[in-house]
């Protein structure tokens, strides 16, 4: 599944795996040492809910592989409030997206605390790339076309990227158990090149080659680096469950700063993002909406950075795509600062018991929108004049939106099965997409 890395790559899968094992294996080993003397007792409070993944997402292809999730209930033993939780993940896409991560939730690896670990190295063949400020760089669909006269190469939209995060985050409760600090520490590491066509395909510059050679992306940064910022926050939950939530709050606000001595950019930015779910007919029918802001504050974001949908719990390339602007092609808004809204309502009409396993089904209505409210800075002077009128488009920032169906399928109270179909508003933002997965978009 994943080919041999050159040298040059293998100390940041050494670095990885290393990491796993030091932090988040120990942890998942503490998890599960038994509590008491009563082998019954012991074993009741731990659950496993591993998946085989056969999925679908517009921008990445077939994706299929597997997800472990491994859940600890503590004393209570009864789900879905788990003391910990384990998730490992190793997929592949028909696009050359190979995803190799593990994330650790503990609420009892520090006392009172709750601790997120997480482990990621991913390589994307076909990382999307449309350029800067959302709609004022434009999408042709006709230059990845074959069929089409105009047609470019099939990975004019595309680089290669090869990407490394580690973060270990600590939430100490402030109040009761609802308010938390956050306090942590990330590593990225990006290395980024030029996409590689199929054979006997057209090998002109793709749209990312051309930024490199206009000026827009410099040299210093062409090829990617690493990026190690402090986290600093407060997080309120009050979900009544941590998967399929049907009451209460959860905010969070977030300052990050990246120093300049120990990164190759120098930056703070803020996220405020806000969670709300209201419930009527006895849990039936449930509304439930994110409203996220995350903006620059300071210093000069790198090109690779700015494609980042910010999360406490775990953070995605963005904004577009399955889980931030669904029905949008994945990075199709990269900027400075930006403001994304999701707004569900799901009704649950379906719930039945198969292998001594609670399921339940929802149906669903979904609404998208984002907003550009601070764009990155670039110099078109080194752009010919018949390449600006075909790739950028100096228009007045608008709000995007999306909509569509999809469907959910709940078992073991914290696994899910997602089917979302996005519809697109404008064509700017690509024709729409299917998102088959197993995780909630919030």
């Amino acid at each position: 599944m994943i080919k041999k890395l050159t040298e040059k790559h293998l100390p940041t899968v050494i670095i990885c795996i290393g990491f796993i094992l030091l932090v988040i294996w120990p942890a998942f080993l503490f998890a599960f040492e038994p509590a008491n003397s009563d082998s019954i007792k012991k074993r009741s409070r731990f659950k496993i809910g591993g998946i085989p993944v056969l999925s679908y997402d517009a921008d990445l292809g077939l994706k299929y592989g597997a997800v472990i999730n491994l859940f600890d209930y503590g004393e209570s033993k009864y789900p879905p409030n788990f003391e910990q939780y384990l998730m490992f993940r190793l997929t592949n896409t028909t696009r050359g997206t190979v995803n190799l991560q593990a994330l650790l939730e503990s609420e009892s690896l520090i006392r009172n605390a709750k601790v997120l670990a997480e482990a990621s190295y991913i390589i994307d063949k076909r990382l999307d790339f449309f350029g800067f400020n959302g709609t004022q760089a434009n999408y042709n669909s006709a230059f990845e076309n074959e069929g089409n006269a105009n047609f470019i190469s099939p990975v004019f939209y595309a680089h290669e990227r090869k990407f490394l995060r580690m973060r270990f985050d600590v939430q100490p409760y402030i109040s009761g158990s609802k308010l938390r600090l956050l306090t942590g520490f990330t590593f990225n590491y990006f290395d980024n090149s030029p996409a590689k066509p199929k054979s006997g395909t057209s090998n002109q510059p793709a749209l990312y080659e051309r930024y490199i050679d206009w000026g827009i992306i410099s040299p210093e940064e062409k090829n990617g680096g690493n990026i190690n910022y402090f986290s600093l926050g407060l997080v309120y939950d009050s979900r009544n469950d941590p998967c399929y939530c049907t009451r209460g709050k959860w905010f969070e606000t977030v300052l990050l700063y990246s120093p300049g001595f120990m990164s190759d950019a120098g930056f703070t930015k803020f996220i405020a993002t806000y969670r709300q779910h209201f419930s009527t007919l006895n849990d039936y029918i449930t509304f439930s909406f994110r409203v996220s802001a995350q903006q620059k504050l300071s210093g000069e974001l790198p090109y690779y950075f700015i494609p980042t949908f910010y999360d406490t719990r775990l953070s995605y390339d963005g904004v577009g795509g399955a889980y931030n602007f669904r029905g949008a092609k994945r990075n199709r808004i990269a900027a400075d600062g930006f403001l994304v809204g999701n707004f569900e309502i799901k009704g649950r009409f379906y719930s039945f018991t198969f292998l001594k396993q609670e399921f339940y089904a929802s149906a669903t209505l979904f609404y998208d929108n984002a907003y550009v409210t601070q764009e990155y800075k670039i110099n078109l002077d080194k752009v010919p004049e018949d390449q600006r009128e075909l790739h950028f488009n100096p228009v007045k920032q608008k709000l995007h939106h999306t909509f569509g169906p999809g469907f959910y399928l709940v078992f073991n109270k914290n696994n899910v099965a997602t089917i979302h179909y996005g519809f697109s508003t404008d064509k700017q933002l690509g024709p729409g997409g299917l998102y088959v997965g197993a995780s909630l978009l919030f």
